[in-house]
């Protein structure tokens, strides 16, 4: 029992594998305690020796068509198969590797492709087939011959879809003899591929544009393949996925409180990522990113705001496929600012006694600035008259001093605070203007009756606003009065200046000042002037400032008053602004601005509620009344809190235009709450809002404001709508041509709330697609071959051709070219062997006489040979005989001269030596001697020669393109470099001629030469050319040292080694088989 052999318990015995080795006799027995008994078997394995099911014949195919060879053998068990062959030009053995064997029920068959067949893969192929009963071979000669074939694009994609990034390479494969050349272009890039007509491969079509493909490679490929027969060609798409950059959400517009944190945010889509840059004021920004599903988000984040990070932040996204912009502005509102001066109050200011000085400043500042002024070293402060808010949040304070005297005069401090920052101050140096006791000594010059006094300046107007109304406006013009004090001289008068400020942003450009003076009297020793200025009025100019400032030789003064906007007639009273309810701590000067107008005169009435009474306020006490209406109330406490009524009268009537409220706290509080900021997203957003701890503004010594100071709230949708997954893809929307097939989704997933945006991005997403060619095309198809043309020459082996053409019908609305080749070539001889234009050569020199005496003989030989322009030689003799030494020889007496008849033309036998294996073989025929025959005839090259019983060749004659070259054994005439369309090199003994295909050596041998062909067109004839073709097409086959087998097309010839070196065929007949007739090949030049 062994691991083949198994033995059951019913005694079957099992062989698994048998072969040769399990023949014998086997011997089983079975045993118990009753006895035993055995049986005797012999096994015998019964196999089969392979054979093939029938030959492998020779076969002649056209290169470059893929070819299958099929063997079959049968045997038992079914052979093992293997193909091998070995090429006609070479010594090596090649085994193929990926054949196939389909074995079943002893039968086996080897299959092999051979998928594009060059010329060289020309050979015997060799089938072994063995089992273990034995091995069989059989051997057929495939011989792949040079066709011409139209070219043939396989692989042509229509369409190609890549990634980005991809590595973008078109790969078709080409098929055509003569090897197609290759146009691919793209736009205007138009690339040529010539292939290397040695390396006959259908892989060199491939394009390989890019290792990253971009979305500039998008677009149509073009590529045509052409050679002699005809041309092929192909057309791709190639679409790189890329999208354009897109804000899916861009920057917003937002209005942000001073101090507190903001964060930027976008979310930017693009195919490749775009590269974003965020700026502001042309600076570049830093930024997080983070993927999201629906692109790349961008933050940016604003800590404590300041007004510095209000502006425009632009967002960029740039790709290679386009730009995006997206910009949003950020608008710091400022809740806290310091106090600042935009108008300071004047350094000096001097006084008369008795006159009243106003000082006006302009100030900004969050929360509203309070201002008063104190006298150095004293406990007074002064309140402003009144206030003035403009809308661009700046106030206008005037502090009024009337009635001044000379202990009035020194140093003021101006305070300004608004609980932001430290208290700003500003000293003002009050001045009494003392007159001179006397005036200077007029000058030696002055006229008498001159008087010359220089004195200060000083200008009074009687009130620091004015009213513009058609009561005091004339001819377009509101005339300003400003009267003043001073003196003057006549060498120096008084210089006045006029400026505006206001108005709406108007221009408000005044007439010339005009003054008007009058010498001092007795009682009043300083002289009075006015100074008038006219003033331009307009209907929209609205309220303004006039600064006149008047100025002599020692001294100058300005004052700066308000025009009240343009007041019509029979306008009911009215504030504008409203006053506003004022919280304040106590002790605090507090001020109720607002600014009264209506048509004048106009009563302003302050009143305060006491229960349901009112009790009007005047300018006593605490209580200051200012000409604009304003009411401003000193050292408030618990007993001033309460409700304040604003009551305004005219001719038009009497109208209660406001009711505010002072609330006297003892802590910080927070102002209103501001409106809601802007949602941060149109779903599942945020807003804020905020309040300000200036209500009032936090003091020391006070408590602080409690509570939070902003406010968060969700906005927007509750939830974002989203998608939901693609659907499938829809057939495509044509059913022949190029079309388009598209996936949808829906915006359900969840669906958008009511009032709010759909889903962003697309629903539709489309590609293009192709079926087929539309059934309106035209499929192009041949017409009927053309007869044979003429044959291409009257002598040696020329091409006859036809053709046919792709127009029955002509192809058309893309449809498909005629496959096949367009002509047909095939080889034609009507005279085997041309003719050229022969001559007679001159006679040689007469031979050396046969006898020295008695009469012997002399010959001359002349060749014919083509060296002239006649048709042929005339046929007259080639070798004279003479008598010669006719003198007998023991009488010294002449004999007659008398001519030989010419002997026949001899012919012999002549060895032709060919190589074939590394073999010398020897072939025989008869030539005359002293004939050319026709050695080498290809379309441009043509060899005649003389050959010697060696052989060899005496003579040899060239022709290429109406040159020729001759070369006579022993001559020593210089050669030409070239002839023709061949080149000629000589070497040591040789020469080399090479051109159009052609090499061959030429060796120059004592009085001869041989010639020894190298490369030479498969058309070639001659006797050379046949030789060739014959060491081309033959193998030989070793059977021992002497006997030897020449096969040559499926055919035999025994060979046996002759005394010579050489191998001769055994029976002369198979030389005709080799190269035909003897005669018909080898055909003398002479008819």
């Amino acid at each position: 029992v062994t691991d083949k052999i198994k033995v059951q318990d019913d005694g079957i015995v099992v062989f698994t594998t048998p072969d040769q080795a399990t023949k014998g006799v086997y011997i089983v027995r079975a045993e118990n305690s009753a006895g035993s008994a055995q049986a005797v078997l012999v096994v015998d394995v019964i196999g089969r020796q392979p054979e093939f099911v029938k030959n492998f014949p020779d076969l002649i195919l056209p290169h470059l068509t893929p070819h299958h060879i099929k063997v079959s053998a049968i045997g038992l068990p079914a052979p093992d198969m293997v193909l091998s062959y070995k090429p006609t030009d070479s010594d090596r053995k090649i085994t193929f590797t990926s054949s196939e064997v389909v074995k079943t029920d002893g039968l086996a068959t080897l299959i092999q492709e051979i998928k594009h067949p060059q010329i060289s893969d020309s050979g015997v192929y060799t089938i072994t087939a063995s089992n273990s009963y034995g091995k069989v071979t059989i051997s057929g000669e495939i011989t792949f011959t040079a066709v011409n074939i139209k070219p043939t694009i396989r692989n042509c994609i229509p369409y190609v879809s890549l990634p980005y990034g991809s590595i973008l390479q078109l790969t078709p494969r080409v098929y055509g003899y003569p090897l197609p050349t290759l146009t691919w272009s793209y736009r205007d890039s138009v690339t040529t591929v010539t292939p290397d007509d040695n390396t006959m491969t259908a892989d060199y079509a491939t394009l390989s544009v890019t290792n990253k493909a971009t979305a500039r490679h998008n677009g149509f490929y073009f590529l045509r393949a052409s050679n002699d027969v005809g041309e092929d060609t192909c057309q791709t798409i190639v679409m790189i996925e890329s999208e354009a950059p897109v804000f899916v959400y861009g920057l917003q517009d937002a209005v942000v409180d001073e101090g507190t944190d903001h964060v930027l945010s976008f979310v930017v889509r693009g195919i490749p990522t775009p590269v974003v840059t965020l700026s502001k004021d042309g600076a570049n920004l830093t930024y997080l990113t983070e993927k999201t599903e629906n692109g790349v988000k961008y933050t940016h984040e604003l800590l404590e705001l300041s007004k510095e990070d209000g502006g425009v932040y632009i967002a960029t996204a740039t790709s290679e496929t386009g730009t995006a912009v997206s910009q949003g502005e950020v608008k710091v509102r400022l809740t806290r600012v310091p106090p600042y001066f935009l108008v300071p109050p004047p350094f000096r200011l001097q006084f008369g006694e008795g006159d009243t000085q106003l000082i006006y400043v302009k100030l900004g500042g969050i929360p509203t600035p309070n201002i008063y002024l104190t006298k150095d070293g004293t406990d007074r402060i002064i309140p402003p008259k009144y206030v003035i808010f403009n809308e661009d949040k700046t106030l206008e304070y005037r502090i009024e001093l009337p009635d001044l005297e000379a202990s009035d005069a020194g140093k003021y401090i101006m305070s300004v605070t608004n609980g932001v920052d430290d208290t700003i101050r500003k000293t003002i140096h009050l001045e009494l203007d003392v007159p001179t006791t006397a005036p200077p000594t007029p000058p030696a010059t002055m006229e008498p009756g001159d008087l010359t006094v220089i004195y200060g300046i000083k200008l009074q107007p009687e009130r620091d606003e004015f009213y513009i109304s058609p009561l005091t406006t004339k001819d377009g013009f509101f005339t300003l009065e400003i009267p003043g004090v001073g003196n003057y001289s006549t060498e120096a008068e008084y210089r006045v200046t006029v400026t505006t400020d206001g108005f709406n942003g108007q221009v408000v450009v005044p007439s010339d000042a005009v003054i008007t003076k009058s010498r001092p009297s007795g009682t009043s020793p300083r002289p009075k002037f006015t100074i008038t200025v006219p003033i331009p009025v307009s209907r929209d100019m609205g309220s303004g400032y006039v600064t006149v400032s008047a100025a002599n030789p020692r001294a100058s003064d300005s004052v700066t008053v308000r025009l009240n906007d343009v007041q019509e007639a029979n306008v009911a009273p009215y504030v504008d602004p409203k006053p506003e309810t004022v919280i304040a701590y106590p002790g605090d000067t507090v001020a109720f601005v607002t600014r009264a107008l209506g048509s004048l005169p106009l009563e302003i009435l302050w009143s305060r509620r006491v229960g349901t009474d009112t009790v009007p306020i005047g300018n006593t006490g605490d209580y200051r009344l200012l000409s604009n209406g304003t009411l401003v109330i000193e050292s408030v406490d618990q007993l001033k809190e309460g409700k304040y009524v604003l009551t305004l009268k005219n001719d038009e009537g009497k109208v209660e235009v406001a009711e505010v409220e002072l609330i006297v706290v003892e802590s910080a509080g927070y102002s209103d709450w501001g409106v809601w900021g802007p949602c941060s997203a149109t779903c599942e957003g945020k807003r804020m809002r905020k309040r300000w701890c200036n209500s009032p503004a936090p003091r020391e010594g006070y408590p602080k404001c409690e509570g939070a100071d902003s406010e968060v709230e969700p906005c927007g949708a509750k939830l974002c709508p989203g998608y939901s997954e693609w659907s499938s893809w829809s057939n495509c929307s044509e059913s022949c041509g190029y079309g388009t097939k598209e996936r949808t989704r829906k915006c359900d997933n969840p669906p958008p709330e009511p009032g709010y945006p759909d889903c962003e991005d697309k629903a539709v997403d489309t590609i293009p697609c192709y079926l087929q060619a539309c059934s309106n095309t035209v499929n192009g198809d041949w017409t009927e071959w053309s007869a044979w043309s003429e044959c291409s020459k009257d002598c040696g082996t020329g091409i006859q051709r036809r053709e046919r053409t792709c127009t029955d019908p002509v192809p058309k609305e893309g449809g498909a070219t005629c496959e096949g080749a367009g002509h047909e070539e095939k080889t034609c001889v009507i005279v085997p062997v041309c003719t050229r234009a022969f001559e007679w050569s001159a006679w040689s020199a007469w031979s050396t006489c046969s006898q020295e005496c008695g009469g012997g003989t002399q010959q001359r030989v002349r060749q014919c040979a083509p060296w002239s322009d006649e048709d042929t030689c005339e046929e007259e003799e080639n070798v004279q005989h003479r008598d010669c030494n006719t003198e007998d020889c023991g009488k010294g007496k002449r004999l007659k001269y008398r001519t030989i008849t010419p002997l026949p033309r001899q012919r012999t036998e002549v060895v032709l030596p060919v190589l074939v294996d590394r073999i010398s073989v020897c072939l025989t025929s008869k030539v005359a001697i002293g004939e050319f025959y026709t050695l080498v005839d290809t379309d441009n090259l043509q060899i005649y020669g003389i050959i010697n019983e060696d052989g060899r060749y005496d003579v040899l004659r060239l022709y290429s393109h109406n040159e020729s070259l001759a070369l006579t054994a022993g001559s020593r005439d210089p050669l030409p470099k070239s002839f023709g369309k061949f080149d000629i090199k000589k070497r040591k003994g040789m020469l080399v001629i090479r051109g159009d295909g052609v090499k061959l050596i030429i060796h120059i041998l004592p009085a001869q030469y041989s010639i020894e062909p190298i490369s030479l067109p498969t058309e070639a004839s001659g006797i050379i050319g046949k030789l060739k073709e014959l060491s081309r097409s033959s193998t030989v086959l070793t059977r021992d040292k002497d006997r030897k087998i020449l096969r040559r097309r499926n055919v035999g010839y025994l060979l046996r080694k002759s005394l010579s070196g050489c191998y001769v065929i055994s029976n002369d007949r198979y030389t005709a088989k080799l190269l035909g007739s003897r005669l018909s090949d080898f055909v003398a030049v002479d008819p």
